[in-house]
């Protein structure tokens, strides 16, 4: 997988594409990691062990970060 590096600079701040794409990336990660061996079950177990946030909070998260993709894209779309 290619890494983009991105340079923060006020006077050239980001592109929208640049954005999107980072969105994009983030929640294909997070589709990949759930199809693997380590499981969303497994995942959720290792970051409670690590934060002790509840399991309640972690699957709101996970779950928000697997729906950037299309949350985000459809406004984009218009």
């Amino acid at each position: 997988m290619a890494k983009t590096i991105i340079k923060k600079n006020e006077e050239n701040p980001e592109t929208v594409e640049v954005i999107a794409k980072s969105i994009i990336d983030i929640a294909e990660a997070m589709q990949r990691i759930e199809n693997t061996p380590l499981n969303r079950r497994a995942l959720v177990v290792l970051i409670k062990d690590q934060t002790g946030l509840p399991q309640r909070d972690i699957n709101l998260v996970l779950n928000s970060i697997t729906d950037l993709k299309k949350d985000f894209i459809k406004p984009l779309k218009k």
